[in-house]
C-alpha cells in the first residue's frame, strides 16, 4: 500500500433568509390641510405636538366640533431603496374629553391629492388608547418606494355634544422585504488514505460543519449546514467527489 495525498477545494453559495422589516416614520412639517380646532401648547405647529416617539399627554391637537375636521402632516424621508412594499400601518393616540361622552377618530392616508380612509373608532373615557390599521395605496395599485417621500398622514376627530377629542400621537409604519443576499465561501479540505498497488477502488467519505455569516437587514445571521463530501479513487488515481447538504 502507497499513502496518497488527497486535496480538495469546495466552493458553495448560500442565499440568506429573506427579511421581513419595518421603518417608522412621523411627521416632520403640515400637510395639504390644517384644519382642527387648536393645540396644546399653543406656540409652535399642530404637527409638532403628535411627532414624538412615545406618545404622552401634555402636547395635543384638539377638536370641539361634531363635524368632522382633519389635519393633514407631511413624513420623515425614508431610508429605503430598491426593496417591495408590503403594506403601510398607521398608529394613533387619542382621547375622549370627558368621561361619560363620546368622540371619534379616523386615519387616513394621503398621496397625490388621493385618499384613503381608514376605520372611525370611538372613545367614551378620557385615556388615551393608540389604535392601529393597514391602509391602502390612495389612488389605488401597489405601494413603491417613490410613494413613500410623497406620502402623508391624517387624522380626523369629531366629538359628541359638548365634547372635547385630542389626539396626541400618529405614525406610519412601512413593511417591506429584504431580497435574500448571496454569500460565496471557498473550504479546502485535506486527508491521507491508504491504496493497494495496483490500485483498487476505495471510496471514504468525510463530514463537516460550517457556520456561515450572512447579513440580513444589517443584521448577522449564522445559518448552520452539514456538508458531506464523499470521494473514490478508482485506477490510476483519478478522484472523483460528490458533495451533498446533510
Amino acid at each position: 500500500m502507497v499513502l496518497v495525498a488527497q486535496t480538495l477545494q469546495v466552493k458553495w453559495h448560500v442565499l440568506s433568509a429573506v427579511g421581513q422589516m419595518t421603518e417608522i416614520l412621523r411627521p416632520n412639517g403640515p400637510g395639504d390641510y390644517t384644519n382642527l380646532y387648536e393645540q396644546y401648547p399653543a406656540d409652535g405647529a399642530h404637527w409638532d405636538k403628535v411627532d414624538e416617539v412615545s406618545a404622552d399627554s401634555t402636547t395635543y391637537v384638539v377638536c370641539l366640533g361634531q363635524t368632522q375636521t382633519k389635519d393633514a402632516y407631511n413624513l420623515q424621508d425614508t431610508s429605503i431603496s430598491g426593496v417591495p412594499i408590503n403594506s403601510i400601518r398607521v398608529y394613533f393616540s387619542f382621547r375622549c374629553g370627558l368621561t361619560g361622552r363620546t368622540d371619534w377618530a379616523q386615519p387616513f392616508l394621503r398621496l397625490g391629492g388621493n385618499e384613503t380612509a381608514g376605520t372611525e373608532r370611538a372613545k367614551t373615557d378620557n385615556s388615551y388608547t393608540t389604535f392601529s390599521e393597514v391602509l391602502a395605496r390612495p389612488g389605488g395599485g401597489d405601494w413603491v418606494v417613490g410613494d413613500l417621500n410623497s406620502l402623508q398622514v391624517a387624522l380626523g376627530l369629531r366629538v359628541g355634544t359638548n365634547g372635547n377629542a385630542r389626539f396626541t400621537q400618529i405614525y406610519v409604519e412601512v413593511s417591506y422585504t429584504l431580497p435574500p443576499v448571496p454569500v460565496s465561501n471557498t473550504l479546502q479540505v485535506m486527508w491521507n488514505v491508504l491504496a493497494l498497488v495496483p490500485p483498487i477502488l476505495v471510496s471514504q467519505s468525510v463530514q463537516f460543519v460550517f457556520n456561515v455569516l450572512a447579513l440580513v437587514g444589517g443584521s448577522p445571521r449564522f445559518p448552520r449546514a452539514p456538508l458531506t463530501i464523499e470521494s473514490t479513487i478508482s485506477s490510476g488515481l483519478e478522484i472523483t467527489s460528490t458533495i451533498g447538504s446533510g
